[in-house]
């Protein structure tokens, strides 16, 4: 969607004073993973121009910060938009089910049942993707912005299990994929705005090269917890009870139950390990202001992906086929009751507090004339 008109003729300039300048960034590195030139760049929590800009308009035509037209890609992607009050709330799918991996390992791994990792292992060893892109943990100056990992077998997605809420340069990962002729077939795990500038970059004259290997897009549900840096150095020094600045990397991993365990490296070398209740890192992270553009997003559940991760929603053939393969295949079995209540209560929160929040934040910010992005449903 261009709320602004349309891009030709447009540059990074164009993205910069319309998106970037605005607060409307969402961190997402489309512009970087679809830039023909590699012009673009992240540095730390920002966007920069590094290189010589061509003015092919693409950077802005696949932002998703200035505002998406979901009804258009709904159609363009399942054919149809929502029916019923269900999809009104979840978004267009073919079926949803309770599940967890059955393979404990994989289990103890993740935060909500191992269900992502068991699904990419099961497309890997089938032999449905070559690879699959990832975020992992990152360290450096910007803790808030996570790593890229390209996994090609179980080992390389355990090594990435458990879901990070970090901003990621997943779709950067776009370009070397394409670039590397032992990947034929890739799933993308990414956030909703990630999704988003995937479907853009599949649909764009210029962009769509690099997606091409893409056959699965899979999604986390997403309430909105992104934090800036310094924000997210307080959230781990309070838990660690250690100086946030004085952190060079952080690796948080389930470890039993809802129990995590956070090792902290800090800059003069040395090393603490805490294990702390995932209720409550959550609490302690929902008690700090969001990334701005995070609040103005209406997509909580990835609801233009393939598959959506809580309780796992197919929402295309493709997806459902690749759900029900690892059904069959017995790697993902029903969840307990327990978890099931779980999931669904976080799924009616994150609705809630994202979807039918940001309209209204979206609302005063139109009445006072603030920048916002524009949605069409």
């Amino acid at each position: 969607m261009n709320p602004d008109g349309p891009a030709s003729g447009s540059s990074f300039g164009t993205l910069k004073d319309r998106v970037i300048d605005k607060g409307l960034c969402m961190l997402c590195h489309g512009c970087v993973a679809s830039c023909p030139v590699d012009a673009i760049e992240a540095i730390g929590e920002r966007i920069h121009l590094t290189g010589e800009c061509i003015e092919c308009g693409t950077c802005y035509r696949v932002c998703p910060g200035r505002g998406y037209d979901f009804a258009k890609a709904k159609d363009r992607i399942f054919g149809r938009r929502e029916k019923g009050i269900r999809e009104r709330i979840h978004g267009v799918h073919l079926s949803g089910k309770n599940l967890r991996s059955s393979d404990e390992e994989v289990f103890r791994a993740g935060y909500m049942g191992g269900r992502v990792s068991t699904v990419l292992i099961h497309a890997l060893e089938e032999g449905l993707i070559d690879a699959a892109l990832t975020t992992d943990w990152g360290e450096g100056p910007v803790l808030s912005v996570g790593s890229g990992r390209i996994c090609r077998d179980r080992a390389s997605v355990l090594e990435c299990s458990s879901s990070k809420y970090l901003f990621s340069p997943v779709l950067t990962l776009l370009k070397e994929a394409h670039r590397d002729p032992e990947i034929g077939r890739i799933a993308v795990v990414g956030l909703p705005c990630h999704i988003q500038a995937l479907r853009n970059m599949q649909s764009d004259r210029m962009a769509s090269r690099y997606t091409e290997k893409v056959v699965y897009a899979l999604s986390l549900n997403c309430g909105a917890p992104n934090l800036t840096d310094e924000n997210w150095r307080s959230v781990i020094g309070r838990i660690m009870e250690v100086s946030g600045e004085g952190i060079s990397s952080v690796d948080i991993r389930k470890v039993k139950g809802r129990t995590l365990r956070f090792r902290v490296r800090m800059k003069d070398g040395t090393e603490s390990v805490r294990d702390r209740p995932l209720s409550a890192y959550i609490r302690m992270i929902h008690g700090y202001p969001g990334w701005p553009r995070c609040d103005l997003c209406i997509d909580y559940s990835g609801e233009l992906s393939d598959i959506t991760f809580g309780n796992p929603l197919a929402r295309t053939e493709k997806g459902k086929d690749l759900l029900d393969g690892a059904v069959k295949a017995g790697k993902l079995v029903p969840a307990s009751k327990g978890q099931a209540i779980s999931q669904t209560a976080i799924d009616i929160y994150g609705y809630l507090l994202k979807k039918v929040g940001a309209k209204r934040r979206i609302k005063r910010r139109r009445r006072k004339g603030e920048p916002h992005p524009e949605y069409r449903c």
